[in-house]
This record gives structure tokens, sequence and C-alpha cells, in this order.
């Protein structure tokens, strides 16, 4: 096991790889029930920026969306054959349980919404409901975006409560 030890660049891709879990979940928030990931496309310099994004979730709607319980299933994989095995190094475990956490906050808040738009259904039309789902929906690919970036680096995403409970778990 290797605790803050040197990446090799296939750590790097991995670590990078595992945040497509909770970008997929941000995207899927976003086409419910925002519009931030259209206001991006308006952008020109970003909207170059967004196409891998757009095949990536592409591919994965298509790949995970068609298997009953897909995105339970991709989380158990990840789960079992990352965090779990103690011969991945530290590196890539700790992203990917990061990434994990990411993804269950999303799909948390997701849910939750979606219990208070059934309560008060107007709510998602106002002002209120739009600016706390894009400001949440960004909040959440400020993370994913850091994460990968300092993941590429080879450098640990330090999130706060995130992390804490991440260290907690992984050793």
């Amino acid at each position: 096991m290797t605790w803050r030890g040197n990446s090799t660049t296939l750590d790097r891709v991995f670590a990078c790889l595992v945040y497509a879990l909770p970008l997929a979940d941000a995207y899927r928030i976003d086409f419910r029930y925002g519009q931030v990931i259209g206001l991006l496309h308006a952008i020109p310099g970003v909207k170059l920026l967004m196409v891998p994004l757009d095949l990536l979730f592409g591919l994965y709607s298509s790949i995970v969306g068609q298997i009953p319980f897909g995105d339970f299933i991709a989380f158990m994989l990840i789960f079992a054959l990352e965090v779990s095995y103690e011969l991945i190094r530290h590196f890539v475990r700790l992203n990917a349980m990061q990434a994990i956490l990411v993804g269950i906050a999303l799909s948390l808040f997701s849910i939750l919404w979606q219990l208070i738009i059934n309560i008060v259904p107007f709510l998602s039309t106002t002002l209120i409901g739009s600016t706390l789902v894009s400001t949440l929906v960004l909040g959440g690919l400020a993370i994913i975006v850091y994460s990968i970036v300092q993941s590429a680096l080879g450098k640990y995403a330090e999130i706060p409560t995130i992390s804490d409970a991440v260290y907690m778990q992984v050793r």
C-alpha cells in the first residue's frame, strides 16, 4: 500500500476515470431539472471542451442506462474492484472512494429534489428552484473538475468533509 507516494501515469488515468460516475450524475440532474449544461454549450471556448463530455455521457447512458439498476451495478463494481482491493495503489482507491461519495451526494440531492417537486410542484419553475439546481450542479461540476485536474497532476484532491470521510474509509 502506498501512502502519499508517487503515482504512475496509469494510476493518474484510472484516478481520473472514476470521476465519470459522478459526472454522469451531474449531467443527468442538469438535463432533468436545470439548464447549466445548455448554457455551457453556448460559450464558444467551453463548447469544445464539452464535446468529449457529451460523448462520454452518451456512451455511459447507452451502456448503463439499458441495464436495470445500472448505476447501482456501476457503483458496486467500482467499490468492489477498486476501493476494497488492497493491491491497488492508495491514490487510485482514494479517488475512487471520493468519486463514489460525490456521486452519492449528487444522487441524494436528485432524490430529495424530486420529493420536493412532488410536494410543491410549482417550485421547479420558479427562479428559486432553478437557481438552487443550477448552483448545486455547478458546485458538483466544480468538485469533479477540480478532482480530475488534481488526479491528472498526481495530487490528492482535498474536498472538505468528503476527503475526511474518504481518509477514514480508505487505509
